[in-house]
């Protein structure tokens, strides 16, 4: 093995969430043809709703993924208060605190109504936020 193969699976781990388990849950639902299928619909209409939802949030960019998560950059000042407003809500996504990624979120693609919830929870925090910041003239 490379040198830098301990250094990428901690990487992967830390930043991107792969591990042996996560690989074995993968392998299996690939071996139901008809679940993958329905699956991989159901993520990537769930995965265009989080984009049509960032388009309208000021400063803010989803990036595209075929992944079953999606990445967002947000203002690095939004990255504490977003994170304690959802975490009242009950709601745990992935900031990045490193260098790699600042002032980014990793959001998994979960059910629709875990979608919605989460939807809405930043729907009220961005809301809030831009109330707060004066127009400019």
């Amino acid at each position: 093995m490379g040198k830098n193969y301990q250094k990428l699976i901690t990487y992967s781990t830390r930043y991107l969430g792969y591990n042996i388990l996560s690989e074995q849950l993968a392998l299996a639902a690939l071996r139901d043809k008809a679940y993958y299928q329905s699956l991989a619909s159901t993520t990537a209409k769930e995965r265009q709703r989080y984009y049509e939802f960032f388009k309208t949030v000021e400063r803010c960019r989803a990036y595209w993924s075929d992944a079953n998560f999606v990445l967002v950059e947000i203002p690095n000042e939004d990255s504490e208060p977003l994170k304690r407003h959802l975490d009242k809500a009950g709601i745990c996504i992935k900031f990045f605190s490193g260098k790699e990624f600042p002032g980014f979120v990793r959001i998994t693609v979960g059910t629709p109504d875990q979608n919605s919830l989460l939807i809405h929870e930043m729907e009220k925090y961005f809301s809030h936020r831009n109330a707060l910041i004066p127009e400019k003239h």
